[in-house]
Parts: structure tokens; sequence; C-alpha cells
């Protein structure tokens, strides 16, 4: 089906590719049809993508207290399991080439009919944090030749 490729699946543990602009509440139903369909053993959902982002989606082959889906979430909860993003962020520089910050928020999670949703929030949630390297800077030129913007690639 559009939009979903097994990258891994193995011992437990399913690995699906999302393409940036798919909901991943779109792809979780797709692999439960499939799963479904085949005979398969039911599944438990790790992780999520935000909208715009594309990567990798982790899922436990197993409904939820499993001993596969126990496992595969004590990863995540212990911090064991490791998500890298790539972006060009837009405005003031972030620090030198090389240099790394740690950024921590909460983020709140709301749902709304089917789907759930991650804002920030001031006050309590579930924390977040960030680990960044910045990678590059870039400059953009206007049309007359002068500074337009800045830009740094982080990872």
């Amino acid at each position: 089906k559009e939009g979903l490729t097994i990258s891994l699946q193995c011992q437990g543990v399913l690995v699906v590719m999302s393409a940036a602009g798919v909901q991943t509440q779109r792809i979780i139903e797709q692999v439960h049809d499939n799963l479904a369909l085949s005979g398969g053993p039911g599944m438990t959902t790790v992780s999520r993508l935000d909208l715009p982002a594309s990567g990798v989606l982790v899922m436990a082959l197993g409904s939820q207290g499993s001993t596969s889906a126990n496992y595969v979430l004590a990863q995540f909860a212990g911090r064991l399991a490791i998500k890298s993003y790539h972006c060009l962020c837009s405005g003031n520089v972030l620090g030198s080439i090389g240099s790394k910050a740690v950024r921590s928020a909460f983020l709140s999670i709301v749902q709304r009919d089917d789907t759930k949703r991650a804002f920030v929030s001031t006050v309590a949630g579930q924390e977040a944090v960030t680990l960044l390297r910045v990678k590059a800077h870039y400059q953009l030129a206007g049309p007359d030749g002068t500074q337009d913007g800045s830009f740094t690639f982080a990872e």
C-alpha cells in the first residue's frame, strides 16, 4: 500500500518506513490490517513521527502486554533507543560547527477523535530530550547580493 515499506522484521520487532506527510495513524492501521489478513500476531505502537518528518516507525509484534511489546517499549522508555533527525533551521545560528547542546521540553499528548497530537507544555507532560549537534552553517543571499537569511544544518 502507498507509504508502507517494511524495513525490518525480526524477533518481535517491525520497522516501517514512513514518507513525509503520511500520518502515523494511517500506517498503523495499514500494518494492523496486513497482520490481520495474514493471520499474524497483533502489534503495539512504540513510536510516532511528526507529519512533516520522514523516517522509521518501530512497532512490536504482539499485543499490548506481550513479551515483545514490553521489551520494545522498555527500550524506548529507558532511552536505550536513539532517534536521529537532520534538519535545516532558519534564524539565529545555533552554535559553532561541531558544537553540541541539550534541549528539553514537556510534551502534553491530547487525543482528538482517532488521532493523538503532542504539544509543548510549560507545566506538565512527558519529558522530551533533544541532543543537538551543529553540522554546517549557510547564508542565503538576496537578489541584490545582500545577506537574506541564516541557516543551520543540525543533527
